[in-house]
């Protein structure tokens, strides 16, 4: 097996260079790999320094974008030159731990065989947990789940989760390639969500490993969020009924949680429904969970109708 480890370059030459360090300082002995390295337009010495970080290295391939073109297209055509069997899509304000990279590996031969395999990070200013999995909140809206899974479930060495950060993400590349890759619709954002819902919808499941850590800078690329409500609300319209059928679930989970010591609980419908759909024994949730996000998500709609009058450009 071979792997292509993929890292879009835009500005921040000192992450990158830390990433690309750590990187060559972690990557197990024997693994058949290469680098793609795409500088998107930067213009503080990176584009020189990749082309010298390249040429030292037998393994390692460089693409200069002549101008900015964003993560989408940029991890695109990183992806167009590469040509290993696993795509390893990995942000330059990274830095790599030991041992992260083998439970990532390890992810994708599990019986589920998923389609996306992501890991736990850690922010780098505090060192507090940034990400170990993506949920859907009882207001539709992806998150990321902050517990540490060593203290939150230490015997498990994999979690289902509903997606995984496009900080640090290991997929099949063929799966990739039939997807045709990240939509290009969306700008800096939004991108790896998007494309962790297309896996799911082919009906491949997507897994954290427990067992990798690295560090994380957190939307450290210059404009990173300048396009964020565009974005969402593109994802939003998209995957509409997606986002709120599983806000639906997640707002019964939560609605169990807080009425767990309610006196004669067992008399109310919404707590019994949302208990035979946490048991598996009822597909859909309650109905009042449904109107509860619908009503959420019809809220922010009308905020981005006032911002995107005809919809986001």
């Amino acid at each position: 097996m071979r792997v292509s480890i993929i890292i879009s370059v835009y500005n921040c030459l000192p992450l990158t260079q830390t990433c690309l360090e750590t990187l060559e300082h972690t990557v197990p002995n024997g693994l058949d790999h290469e680098l793609v390295l795409v500088d998107d337009g930067s213009s503080d010495g990176s584009r020189e320094f990749l082309k010298q970080f390249a040429s030292n290295r037998q393994n390692c391939n460089v693409l200069l974008n002549e101008r900015n073109l964003g993560y989408a297209r940029s991890n695109n055509r990183g992806a167009e030159l590469a040509n290993g069997d696993v795509f390893l899509f990995l942000n330059n304000d990274t830095a790599l731990l030991p041992g992260w990279l083998e439970p990532m590996l390890e992810g994708l031969e599990q019986k589920s065989r998923p389609g996306i395999v992501g890991n736990v990070q850690r922010r780098v200013v505090d060192g507090e947990i940034d990400h170990a999995g993506v949920f859907i909140t009882g207001e539709g809206k992806p998150d990321h789940f902050r517990q540490d899974p060593a203290t939150a479930y230490p015997e498990i060495e994999y979690s289902e989760f509903f997606a995984a950060t496009g900080a640090c993400l290991l997929m099949p590349a063929k799966l990739f390639r039939d997807l045709k890759g990240f939509d290009t619709v969306f700008r800096n954002g939004g991108e790896d969500m998007d494309l962790n819902f297309r896996v799911r919808k082919l009906g491949h499941g997507v897994l954290i490993a427990n067992r990798s850590m690295i560090m994380h800078h957190v939307s450290a690329s210059p404009g990173r969020n300048d396009h964020h409500e565009r974005n969402t609300c593109i994802l939003f319209s998209k995957w509409r009924d997606l986002l709120l059928n599983e806000g639906a679930r997640q707002w019964s989970l939560d609605y169990l949680a807080s009425h767990r010591s309610m006196p004669g609980k067992w008399g109310d419908k919404v707590y019994r429904q949302a208990r035979l759909m946490k048991a598996g024994w009822r597909s859909q949730p309650p109905a009042e969970a449904i109107r509860a996000v619908e009503a959420r998500m019809a809220e922010q709609e009308r905020v981005w109708a006032e911002m995107f009058p005809g919809g986001p450009k």
